[in-house]
């Protein structure tokens, strides 16, 4: 397979192993970076051989090795929105050959060293996370060998930033959980796309350098981990060909409310005699998840973690071994931020028309109930409905996605 259709296939990869990781995150709302944990095993992966090898590899979604070298090159040229770090610390009595060996195949960028006391771990994620993370994800103590992480923050502000509204509007029935939420503004993209799903709503704003939050909600009985995997195809498909968007006009759709828009017809002057006009209201939301990277097969890390000790001559039985991430995010009226610190650790046990008369509808998108987000990565040149070509680089990469059920002020 060359590697331009390995490219080709990232972003896939990434959403098989999103759905996979919201999936161990379960129905309540939270936060993750699938880039940030698969970047983390790829850098495993490429280590280990036989059986276990290939376990890791249906789960990255590409050959190990193509994995790592992506990885590489993401790690050492990090998009313009992103603050992005590796760290390889080894206890001196744990590095042999093997290690040494694997190390020099890590990123340029990758910061070395002994092992961190927790309190400078905890400095070095405030730091690399531009203060999202305080944290370090596990626990370091004196019986720590070795450690493994990656680091992806972003603080963007929107291109065009969101007005505010009355919450009512968004919730007319009872007592809305916020008072106000957040109105979009003309220039955002809002669109009905048809999905296996049935028809969604669509919202997405985009930064100047180039980074883009996705906001897809279906009918409230859909399964979460199917809406995220629906809300990373629709954004594969706005970054990289929308002409493979299901996009639904607002004419072959019933007038009046749903759970998801209010579709209402007016009579107006307009060029083509039929115009199509969108508006949304989303609530703003801030999201904080420590994620166990051990606890789902799906994920690959158990079987990984235990080839790579091998491999770097250690006995498995005779350590213990800890993967972990630490997210944040928070999407507001003046941007959206998110940070993620991803770790694996071993111890011993983002020209005018003359106009005639004619209709009009307006579709309001309505972010009501819990609805899937995905922060994608652009060209900071991209125009939304723009094909682009997979030619590497960052364009089209998934970096953070939520599942959002809670709300806050914005």
């Amino acid at each position: 397979m060359t590697a331009m259709m390995e490219r080709i296939l990232v972003p896939g990869a990434i959403r098989q192993f999103a759905t996979a990781m919201h999936s161990a995150a379960g129905t309540e709302h939270h936060v993750a970076s699938p880039m940030g944990a698969w970047l983390l095993l790829a850098l495993i992966g490429n280590a280990i051989d036989g059986l276990d090898r290939s376990k890791v590899e249906s789960v990255l979604g590409l050959s190990a090795t193509s994995a790592e070298q992506l990885a590489r090159e993401l790690l050492d040229k990090p998009h313009p929105a992103l603050a992005m770090a590796t760290a390889a610390w080894t206890a001196p009595e744990w590095r042999t050959d093997a290690l040494t060996t694997w190390e020099k195949g890590l990123p340029r960028s990758t910061e070395r060293g002994p092992i961190p006391t927790q309190q400078e771990a905890d400095e070095w994620t405030r730091d690399r996370t531009r203060g999202l993370i305080d944290r370090f994800p596990l626990e370091l103590d004196r019986f720590t060998r070795f450690v493994l992480s990656t680091v992806l923050a972003t603080k963007v502000t929107w291109l065009e930033p969101f007005e505010v509204a009355d919450a009512r509007a968004l919730w007319p029935d009872g007592t809305p959980p916020v008072s106000r939420v957040l109105r979009a503004v003309p220039r955002h993209h809002m669109s009905i796309v048809a999905t296996s799903l049935g028809d969604v709503a669509v919202h997405a704003a985009r930064s100047a350098d180039g980074l883009m939050v996705v906001s897809v909600a279906a009918q409230p009985e859909a399964p979460p981990e199917a809406v995220i995997d629906v809300a990373y195809r629709v954004t594969e498909a706005l970054v990289s060909s929308p002409h493979r968007l299901r996009t639904r006009s607002l004419f072959d759709l019933p007038l009046g409310e749903s759970p998801l828009w209010v579709i209402k017809e007016e009579s107006v002057f307009t060029p083509s005699g039929r115009e199509e006009k969108y508006e949304a209201l989303l609530p703003a939301w801030t999201a904080r998840t420590e994620h166990d990277l051990l606890k789902s097969d799906r994920l690959g890390f158990g079987p990984a973690a235990t080839a790579f000790v091998k491999k770097m001559g250690h006995d498995p039985s005779g350590v213990t071994m800890k993967s972990a991430q630490a997210a944040v995010a928070s999407y507001g009226r003046e941007g959206f931020s998110a940070g993620a610190v991803s770790a694996f650790a071993v111890a011993p046990i983002g020209a005018p028309l003359a106009s005639q008369a004619g209709l009009r509808r307006t579709a309001l998108l309505r972010f009501a109930g819990p609805y899937a987000v995905v922060a994608v990565a652009t060209d900071p040149n991209w125009v939304i409905g723009a094909p682009i070509m997979p030619s590497g680089g960052w364009h089209g990469l998934p970096l953070f996605s939520a599942w959002v059920t809670e709300y806050t002020e914005p």
